[in-house]
């Protein structure tokens, strides 16, 4: 689990709270983001993240319920609800890079062949 405070803006207020973020093996294309104080738990694409930090450029990835922008000092990660709720967080980028390098250093590449494999050798 890594720690990575989340800056939530709302019209003129600015709201700081910390984040926690989590990546398990058995669900290798899923990054896990908690949300503490609002006992919230989002699942995020990996691949989402990759392709994101990847690009240069601050075009907007994702489609639907989550959208991903980097800049060289922010990420901003859009978030919409099923009830209409959104939210716009922003994220210091070296925080948000050194995890996807902490999950790269797993060897969630092995894993995710690994996963798809199996799943083949069972149809």
């Amino acid at each position: 689990m890594t720690i990575i405070k989340a800056v939530a803006e709302e019209g003129a207020r600015t709201r700081t709270f910390p984040t926690e973020w989590s990546h398990y093996p058995n669900d290798p294309l899923m990054i896990e983001v908690f949300f503490p104080e609002q006992d919230v738990i989002w699942d995020l694409s990996l691949e989402l993240f990759r392709e994101a930090f990847a690009s240069s450029g601050s075009d907007a990835h994702g489609e639907g319920a989550v959208q991903i922008r980097v800049f060289e000092e922010f990420a901003f990660v859009l978030l919409w609800g099923e009830g209409g709720d959104s939210a716009s967080l922003k994220f210091r980028a070296d925080e948000v890079r050194e995890f996807l390098d902490q999950i790269d250093d797993q060897g969630s590449d092995e894993i995710i062949a690994r996963e798809i494999e199996e799943f083949l050798e069972a149809l």
